[in-house]
């Protein structure tokens, strides 16, 4: 059995052949579709709440009048429905300021980096999801009956509330979530349920279909890991989740 030489075997890997780190499709279109590999499971998954939402809308929305004020007087809806705002992200903000602030650090920005981080995730994670309504200008599912109504382009900005896409609140809560679910790794789980419990309140009020809040989800995601790579990057490389220096 004879071995090519390295001359062969470069010029057949610059002709194209199978060398190993070389892109599968040799049209332009292949090329696009392979980088965009790392997509796919998400937009799988936006696929499938779109399919979803009529089915989610009709089985968990309360519409009956008298029903949905009982479950929004209970404390417990209550509870994570104000996981969508600001108001608990900056009691917890405050007190990692307090904490932080206790390590003595040498920097200001030593001990204003925790409560930043997760204040700016969650207030611009809701930001993002408000600025995706003109742009979808879907009308939320309680103003349809379920079904899909898109706003004229000339009202999307008269309308803003009435609109659905994505849901703000879930992305505020999911924003936080991933933050501190970064700074504080242990505590993951009750910080993603707590999220969750406010996606869900969403649902049963019938504010929002299910794609929309897995909309709110990706944003928040997207904009949580911009922000953690901005974060390190301003830090010199040190991760939020370590300890801060003091």
């Amino acid at each position: 059995m004879t071995t090519a030489p390295p001359s062969q075997v470069s010029s057949a890997s610059a002709r194209g052949g199978s060398s190993r780190g070389a892109l599968p499709a040799r049209t332009p279109l292949g090329r696009v579709l392979y980088r965009l590999r790392p997509s796919l499971p998400w937009l799988v998954g936006l696929l499938a709440a779109l399919l979803l939402d009529r089915l989610v809308y009709s089985r968990l929305a309360i519409t009956e009048t008298d029903r949905a004020a009982a479950l929004q007087s209970r404390d417990l809806y209550r509870m994570f429905r104000v996981a969508g705002t600001l108001w608990p992200w900056l009691i917890i903000g405050a007190a990692m300021l307090l904490l932080d602030l206790g390590k003595r650090p040498r920097r200001a920005r030593d001990f204003l980096r925790r409560p930043v981080f997760l204040l700016l995730s969650a207030a611009l994670a809701g930001l993002a999801a408000e600025s995706l309504k003109p742009l979808v200008g879907r009308y939320k599912p309680e103003n349809t009956d379920g079904h899909y109504v898109f706003a004229a382009f000339s009202k999307r900005l008269t309308d803003w509330h009435d609109l659905g896409m994505a849901s703000s609140h879930a992305a505020v809560a999911f924003g936080a979530a991933f933050a501190l679910s970064l700074m504080l790794p242990r505590a993951a789980p009750l910080f993603l349920v707590l999220a969750i419990g406010c996606a869900v309140t969403r649902l049963l009020a019938g504010a929002h279909f299910l794609s929309d809040v897995y909309v709110a989800v990706l944003l928040a995601y997207a904009v949580t890991t911009a922000l953690y790579h901005l974060d390190r990057r301003n830090n010199d490389g040190r991760s939020i989740d370590q300890p801060t220096t003091a």
